[in-house]
């Protein structure tokens, strides 16, 4: 197990989950967990699931042009507009 905080900017999180999945062996991306703030849920809110849209969020857009595949659970915590 391995936590990261990636010291990309958020809108190339993508390089940072690359080299994590690479350097432990993460072969399946199910496995791997994303947290990142959704401004369309309430304030401390939290939904998990795997795949689904990016609605428009240029982190996850990062992550699956990186990753190659939507499969990675996210973890979204609300933060309200």
């Amino acid at each position: 197990m391995a936590l990261a905080f990636p010291q990309t900017f958020y809108n190339d999180s993508g390089l940072a989950a690359a080299a994590l999945v690479r350097r432990h062996g993460i072969e399946d991306l199910h496995r791997l967990v994303v947290v990142h703030d959704e401004m369309d849920l309430p304030p401390g809110k939290i939904k998990v699931k795997v795949g689904g849209g990016l609605a428009g969020n240029n982190g996850l857009k990062s992550l699956v042009a990186h990753l190659h595949t939507q499969d990675f659970v996210r973890i979204r915590i609300g933060i309200g507009k």
